[in-house]
């Protein structure tokens, strides 16, 4: 009898748990349901009350290899505020590099290079965290097949509110023409991206990045990021005479301080 109670308690504690992994989000939408590349799309849904919404926008390209090198770039991509992870997948290559530079009041900073070496022709970079703002992104690396397969993922988390209203935005510019997959949850939904008028017919071809000669770099199989360089500290030139002026105000201050201590003992 005691095992039969038991056995239903664990019965009931399992369904409680499934339901509560697979309630995470109930439902979203994304909006617009058909969006022109570079249009900002707001993912919108319910979740549970004042839960905390992963939300994952990956996407798939094909880079043809030209001279044992493959290379794919994204310009000024924006990076948003709070927590986040962007996950760079090649497969089919010898390496793969992603060299990232950032605009700090329209003035971009040097190249930074994280590299990691390909395990069976696929090799993988993760950064977490990466700091709010506008960056441009090369993918690079050498390979000795016709194409890389790229996957680029970005996570994001999004709070919803008291009612479990949530919604993200996200802007279309760094993703190629094409599906690309939106998970909300456990909820995951197939959106497709259309040209800009700018750029279908393939009359304006997309401008892309030159690789990087010097650059910071760190070559890992463990994928951490590589050390960001920090800002040196440049002492500033003296004025010519400017050490034996202070030198020789520095001896006066001396032999006063000593006639000074001198009149009190004589005092006392």
């Amino acid at each position: 009898m005691r095992g039969k109670i038991a056995f239903l308690i664990l019965f009931v504690l399992l369904f409680h748990l499934v339901n509560a992994v697979g309630a995470e989000v109930i439902d979203f939408n994304v909006k617009p349901e058909n969006p022109v590349n570079g249009e900002v799309v707001t993912i919108y849904g319910e979740a549970q009350p004042e839960e905390e919404v992963r939300i994952e926008i990956s996407f798939e390209n094909v880079v043809q290899v030209k001279d044992k090198g493959y290379v794919f770039s994204v310009e000024k991509m924006k990076i948003p505020e709070g927590e986040n992870r962007l996950t760079v997948r090649a497969e089919g290559c010898e390496n793969l590099k992603v060299s990232v530079r950032r605009f700090i009041l329209g003035i971009s900073t040097p190249w930074i290079t994280l590299s990691s070496k390909a395990s069976d022709g696929v090799a993988e970079i993760s950064q977490t965290n990466v700091p709010a703002g506008t960056y441009d992104v090369l993918v690079h690396g050498k390979s000795s097949e016709e194409s890389v397969r790229l996957i680029i993922t970005a996570v994001g988390y999004e709070q919803a509110d008291e009612a479990g209203n949530f919604s993200y935005t996200y802007e279309t510019s760094p993703l190629p023409e094409g599906n690309f997959s939106v998970q909300a949850g456990n909820v995951t939904e197939i959106v497709n991206l259309r040209s800009s008028p700018r750029t279908s017919g393939g009359t304006t071809p997309t401008p892309t990045l030159a690789i990087p000669e010097n650059v910071t770099t760190n070559e890992t199989g463990e994928k951490r990021p590589s050390p960001i360089p920090q800002n040196k500290t440049t002492q500033p030139p003296l004025i010519p005479g400017f050490e034996s002026i202070g030198g020789i105000a520095a001896l006066i201050i001396i032999r006063m301080l000593k006639r000074f201590n001198g009149n009190i003992s004589r005092r006392f």
